[in-house]
């Protein structure tokens, strides 16, 4: 695990909102020197890639609203320990300030520091729970700010009354809570769990309907509202057909490893996710929707779309890479627009936009006319880069699920008294089924 030499969070015009130092070896121009190099990327309409270097600077960035974090390491490190970083910065800085939009953190900057400073100690990772941090950075009250405001003493809220960043606090905190992903002493009028299994699925299907390749990330999603520390146990359906599982730190892994249909965990207050899982994708048959995607004479196209289940299809995209001009477009349902330069791709790209899609409904359908655009190729010749190869489809499908996996019962192990109110959900998330044209 290689060290963090510094953070840096800055806004549209690179002017640096926080800086810190965990190492102390840096130099006031090091984040100009950041936004330089993110600046030439840009001006180069290039896609930024997370790692960058600069001047003997080796820094990952990632955009998130208007704001751009950047860390510098000192050795090699793992991109995906720096990406989970970034990701825990980002939900506490949500959790404690509503957003993370560049006004926002600008104005509460010196809070952000204190924050940071538990967050990572002399280069490493130290307090990275949000509940936790709460505890030892009490969020910025109004009555604090009225009597900064009238120069009067602020009363300090934080229920540990002890100066922030002091070994005591922290020693203190530890003390009183024996799991440092759950506050201590949580209370709730209402007892409430609930849990939305969700589906993101990604395949790719040939002109002739067959399933090229295909995978499935089902993630478990858990909001819980429940009063002091309960220990749940959630029992599962078909688990043992899911592959790489992924386990919120709350899962007590040595139950799971004697029985793999049955998760048992003490859950953050709020809402996390408790686990991922992976599947294998395998036939395009089991799937909603019904896409008619054909190329005739590689001059005209035609996209049909038709619902297969009783249950309606909502927020459908289609998504059609367009190297070449395309007319007399039509559409009997929806919306299209060309849409600016894919990120990844670089290419324009024509949106059909439907909001929903019931079975009862005719099929609906895209028509249009390839422009005929001469291009020269490397034998002098002038070719046709008229083509259609593939479209992209991207949807939701609430209340299904794209796997076997069920949960069968959620039970409160430590509390017999208690009978929480439970809420099941499942959806399905396609987030790129790229489907071949058919040529006629």
């Amino acid at each position: 695990m290689a060290s963090i030499e510094a953070i840096y969070l800055l806004n549209s015009n690179g002017s640096a909102i926080v800086q810190l130092e965990s190492q102390g070896r840096t130099s006031a121009t090091v984040a100009s020197t950041i936004w330089s190099e993110i600046t030439r990327w840009n001006s180069n309409a290039k896609a930024l890639p997370f790692v960058l270097s600069a001047k003997s600077i080796v820094f990952f960035q990632r955009r998130v609203e208007d704001v751009h974090i950047c860390i510098s390491i000192i050795n090699d490190t793992d991109p995906l320990f720096i990406s989970d970083i970034m990701d825990h910065i980002v939900q506490t800085l949500k959790s404690y300030f509503g957003g993370f939009k560049s006004t926002i953190l600008e104005a509460h900057s010196s809070t952000i520091i204190q924050i940071l400073l538990e967050m990572i100690d002399n280069g490493y990772p130290a307090q990275m729970e949000a509940c936790s941090l709460e505890q030892l950075v009490p969020l910025p009250s109004l009555m604090n700010k009225i009597m900064n405001a009238t120069r009067l003493k602020a009363y300090n809220f934080s229920p540990l009354k002890q100066p922030m960043g002091s070994s005591s606090v922290l020693q203190s905190y530890t003390k009183h809570n024996s799991v440092p992903w759950r506050a201590a002493d949580v209370k709730h009028s209402t007892n409430e769990f609930f849990v939305h299994v969700v589906d993101f699925l990604k395949a790719t299907v040939d002109a002739k309907r067959r399933t090229v390749s295909g995978s499935v990330l089902t993630r478990v999603e858990c909001r819980s509202r429940l009063s002091g520390t309960p220990d749940l146990s959630m029992v599962l359906q078909n688990a043992s057909k899911l592959q790489s599982p992924f386990f919120h730190r709350c899962v007590n892994l040595q139950h799971w490893k004697q029985n793999h249909q049955q998760i048992q965990f003490i859950p953050p207050d709020g809402k996390f996710t408790l686990c991922s899982f992976a599947s294998e994708f395998k036939s395009v048959n089991a799937l909603p929707v019904v896409v008619d995607a054909k190329l005739f004479n590689n001059t005209s196209f035609e996209i049909s779309l038709r619902a297969s289940s009783a249950k309606s299809i909502e927020n459908i995209l289609v998504r059609i890479p367009a190297k070449f001009t395309l007319k007399n477009l039509k559409c009997t349902s929806g919306d299209f627009f060309f849409s600016s330069k894919n990120i990844l791709t670089e290419d324009p790209e024509l949106h059909w936009s439907i909001k929903k899609l019931e079975r009862a409904s005719p099929a609906i359908t895209l028509k249009g006319e390839l422009q005929e655009s001469k291009i020269l190729l490397p034998n002098g010749d002038k070719g046709d880069e008229r083509s259609l190869t593939h479209l992209v489809l991207e949807y939701a499908f609430p209340l299904s699920s794209s796997n076997q996996l069920k949960i069968d019962n959620i039970r409160v192990l430590n509390q017999k008294e208690s009978k929480p109110f439970k809420g099941i959900k499942y959806s399905t998330l396609v987030r790129e089924l790229c489907v071949r044209f058919q040529e006629v």
